[in-house]
Order: C-alpha cells, then sequence, then structure tokens
C-alpha cells in the first residue's frame, strides 16, 4: 500500500511539474527558443544594418502572437530605437515605422506635452465651482496629445522642443459630464487659462453629458463660439 501512494504521489508531482512548465512555456515562452531567437536577431541586424553597432536586449516572449522580440537600441540616440521580431521562421523589425517614419520623435515630444499639459488641465477641472447635478463633479478626464497627421517634415533626431510651442499641431481631448453650454464654458476657460500661461494649442475636442462629441475644433474658433451650435461643423454623429 505505501509503495503505492509513493508511485501515485510521484506521478503526482510530474503531472503537476508538467502543467507549471506547460503554462509557464504558454505565456513566458522557454529558454532554449528564447536563445535561438535572439541569435536569429542579431544575424538579421548584423545583415541588415552593418556597422551600425546596435545594442540587441534578451528576447522576450509575446504569448499573444507567440513571438519572440528583442529591443534594438542605438546607444547614440533614443530617436533611433525599434523592436525586432522572430516568429514562423522569419525575422522583422519596426525600423520604418519607428525610425524612417519618426514615431520615436512624436512619441518623445508627447511624453513631455502630456506630462507638462495634462496636470495644468487636470487641474484646472479639478479646482472649478462644484456642479449641482453632477455630484460635484464637472470633468472625468483628460487626454492630451499631439495630432499625428500632420506634416512631419520639421521633426528631426534628437530634436528638443519647447513645449508651449511644438513643432507640430497639437490637440487636447476633455471628457466632461455638464451639459453642452457649461461644457462649452468650461472647455472655452481652459484654452483660455493655457493660451494667457503662453501655451500654442492648435485644437480641443471635447465631449458633453448630452452625447455630443466635438472633435478637433481649432481654438481660435472654440474661444470666438457663443454656444455649441457655432461649432456643428466639428460635430460628430
Amino acid at each position: 500500500m505505501k509503495k503505492t501512494i509513493k508511485i501515485l504521489a510521484a506521478v503526482a508531482a510530474v503531472l503537476l511539474i508538467a502543467v507549471v512548465l506547460f503554462f509557464y512555456n504558454a505565456f513566458c515562452g522557454n529558454p532554449i527558443s528564447a536563445l535561438f531567437s535572439r541569435y536569429q536577431i542579431t544575424r538579421y541586424i548584423k545583415e541588415t544594418y552593418p556597422g551600425a553597432g546596435y545594442q540587441i536586449s534578451a528576447a522576450h516572449y509575446n504569448f499573444k502572437s507567440g513571438n519572440y522580440y528583442c529591443l534594438i537600441t542605438d546607444p547614440d540616440s533614443p530617436d533611433g530605437n525599434f523592436t525586432a521580431t522572430f516568429g514562423d521562421g522569419e525575422v522583422t523589425d519596426s525600423y520604418e515605422i519607428d525610425v524612417e517614419e519618426k514615431e520615436n520623435i512624436l512619441r518623445r515630444l508627447e511624453e513631455g506635452f502630456r506630462g507638462e499639459i495634462d496636470p495644468l488641465v487636470e487641474g484646472h477641472l479639478n479646482t472649478q465651482p462644484r456642479d449641482e447635478n453632477q455630484n460635484g463633479e464637472f470633468g472625468f478626464g483628460t487626454v492630451t496629445g499631439l495630432n499625428h497627421e500632420s506634416n512631419r517634415s520639421a521633426l528631426y533626431r534628437d530634436m528638443t522642443f519647447d513645449v508651449k510651442n511644438m513643432p507640430v499641431p497639437t490637440l487636447i481631448t476633455v471628457c466632461l459630464r455638464t451639459d453642452g453650454a457649461a461644457s462649452l464654458t468650461r472647455v472655452q476657460h481652459i484654452a483660455a487659462e493655457l493660451r494667457s500661461l503662453g501655451y500654442r494649442i492648435d485644437y480641443y475636442s471635447y465631449s458633453d453629458s448630452e452625447d455630443h462629441y466635438f472633435e478637433e475644433v481649432p481654438t481660435e474658433e472654440l474661444l470666438a463660439a457663443q454656444s455649441p451650435n457655432d461649432l456643428t461643423n466639428y460635430l460628430v454623429d
């Protein structure tokens, strides 16, 4: 009996280890495949970008795609970084999007823009008088960002920038829980305050409690509007 119990315990332990390894492999990959993927990516990088001096990270597993990827770092420029992925026996990379199409630069500029503008907008919303119909809350969030459809010809690697006068058009989106007239007034206050602080913001998008969404309203038109009816050209159905 004792021998049978030991055998069953051993089998159960082996099965448990197998299950753990199965799930670990499914979500984290395995070391052998990671090493092989990095080898393939390293060879690809050296052949595709000879003499570039890129640093190649360890391979990471993407459980959603089942592929491995490495971070390719340019030691001389953060705008030169990209990723390379190994899957289905071939290597692909994001160099064209991240570097040639300047997505790295846009992301860097956007992070700086958001980091400075977000607290100003959110602070403005949170310090406004309370609204009787909305449990004392005027706004429930802000999102700031760049207009990625803008002309990127002004962007270049390792460029410095002034967050008050960005090199590409900027957009602020504000979501409000007040009616149309009150929401317009609040967004106008935000726009006027940012302008008084010296920030150049090109567009504003905002929504109100009546499920109206006004998309990319030029700042001058926003400030000049007497009511939401003046902005119907920017109303999204």
